[in-house]
């Protein structure tokens, strides 16, 4: 019991980490409507940026805008190459990842120990577990923030509008490829972000650290759909849901190499029951 306790607090701490992955994929999936398979390749470059800076000696609080940006580069390239370049949004989305995979191997290599290196949560005010989990709590209630805020100015509308409608701003004359670019360059930010966070709550950095990212944002996205289809908090409480699931089977002994396997199957469950007629009843009368 102890031990699955510990591990569902550290289900909690990461999944507030992945809950920046799954806000990136519901501005992808459902803002501007182009699903993005680049998560991946964001995440892990914000990761590997974060390991090679921190090693080479940047403070760690830099590390974080960084990792930011990192994130928002890549998002940036998927979305010229799905626009300008007309690839569909999920070749761009493999061919971006592929091509970054390439990037971090070099940059920061296939694995990198953080160990002894001081990392943002070392120069949080509360030490420990409590520590990070609130700094993270904060991190992530800020970003929830200004991307809520974002989303319901002219230009989040606009963004909106370019997912739902495009060919109604097109017809006001307005750039509809710039607004779809912006969009993935939003989501790819918070994905970077994640990574960064990620490597520095860890200390560790991994070259397939970043795989399976889509998959789990997806998952975390559908769980919570089953509470409100909007852009919410509840995206954050379906990463840490989606994280306690994998720490459950942790605990009951389950082969780590079962997790891919796991995760396709809690897709395709939690896609079942989000389409159960009671859940569809209270989402539509929320």
């Amino acid at each position: 019991m102890i031990v699955l306790i510990e591990m569902l607090k550290e289900a909690a701490l990461q999944g507030l980490i992945f809950g920046l992955v799954v806000m990136g994929v519901y501005l992808t999936s459902r803002v501007i409507r182009c699903d993005d398979l680049s998560v991946e390749g964001s995440f892990g470059f914000g990761g590997a940026l974060a390991a090679f800076t921190l090693l080479e000696g940047m403070h760690p609080m830099w590390t974080l805008p960084i990792s930011v940006l990192a994130g928002g580069c890549v998002g940036t390239v998927t979305g010229i190459l799905h626009t300008k370049f007309k690839l569909h949004h999920l070749i761009a989305g493999i061919v971006v990842t592929t091509a970054f995979y390439s990037i971090n191997l070099k940059m920061a290599g296939a694995n990198v120990s953080l160990m002894g290196i001081e990392t943002v949560f070392d120069w949080m005010p509360i030490k420990g577990e409590w520590g990070s989990f609130l700094a993270l709590g904060a991190i992530v209630l800020a970003i929830f923030g200004a991307v809520n805020y974002f989303l319901k100015t002219e230009v989040g509308f606009v963004i909106r509008a370019s997912g739902c409608n495009p060919a109604l701003l097109a017809s006001l004359g307005k750039n509809v490829q710039k607004y779809k670019i912006l969009g993935f360059c939003l989501a790819g930010a918070c994905s970077g972000l994640a990574g960064g966070l990620f490597v520095q709550l860890t200390t560790f950095y991994s070259l397939t650290g970043s795989m399976g990212m889509m998959m789990m944002g997806l998952t975390g996205l559908i769980i919570a759909e089953m509470f409100t289809a909007s852009f919410s908090l509840a995206l954050v409480i379906g990463a840490m849901i989606c994280q306690a699931f994998f720490a459950l089977t942790i605990a009951l002994g389950v082969d780590p190499s079962w997790n891919y396997l796991i995760k396709g199957v809690l897709i395709v469950a939690f896609l079942q029951l989000s389409q159960s007629p009671l859940l569809a009843s209270e989402r539509r009368f929320a």
